[in-house]
């Protein structure tokens, strides 16, 4: 590190680029860590990029599913006839289950609602999720097929509502998923959810 790092000082960004990436030293991480419970504008920049890091691999996942759906399509065009009509191909939901740990060791949040696929009124759409344990800080993140954020909300309770006036197109695919920032240097994370609205 450049700068020399304590409690009450903003880590400079290679201090967060190793923090991210979990290269940093285990006092390093701590302190950024420490910093980070008190710090509401790093915090921030943290959430921001770890959701840019998010947005990039969910562009790159759907990349990957359009490529299978049109092998798929191919497939059925030139197979035709010879399918059984029992055979079907997996569905979307098959395509985005993702491990029950990330690569990098990463608790998961297990979603209670909605759930994968569900069309629900947005009257009706109250999002929950287990909890972590412990003190956590959770961000729930609605995005659109782009990427880009329809809805954000910020708490410490395990549930949100769906704001009245939240922009969604009604039968166009929405994006969720919760975070949380646990004390320990520790995150989880649930993984990316779809649902549409009526």
């Amino acid at each position: 590190m450049h700068e020399e790092l304590t409690l009450n000082t903003h880590p400079d960004a290679e201090a967060l680029a190793a923090y991210l990436s979990g290269p940093a030293a285990l006092a390093e991480r701590q302190l950024v860590e420490d910093h980070l419970l008190i710090c509401d504008a790093c915090r921030t920049e943290v959430v921001a990029v770890r959701r840019m890091i998010r947005k990039e691999e969910r562009r790159a996942w759907v990349a990957r599913g359009s490529a299978l759906a049109a092998a798929g399509i191919a497939a059925v065009i030139l197979v035709g006839p010879g399918l059984r009509t029992e055979t079907t191909p997996p569905n979307d939901s098959v395509l985005r289950q993702e491990p029950r740990t990330s690569p990098e060791g990463v608790a998961r949040i297990e979603v209670r609602s909605p759930g994968d696929g569900v069309t629900i009124s947005a009257n009706a759409l109250v999002f929950s999720w287990t909890p972590v344990g412990g003190e956590a800080l959770y961000v729930l993140t609605v995005v659109d097929q782009a990427g880009d954020l329809v809805w954000e909300e910020r708490t410490l309770e395990v549930s949100a509502r769906w704001p009245r006036g939240a922009l969604a197109s009604p039968g166009q695919p929405l994006y969720w998923f919760v975070d949380a920032l646990l004390d320990g240097n520790r995150s989880a994370t649930s993984g990316v959810h779809e649902f549409r609205l009526r």
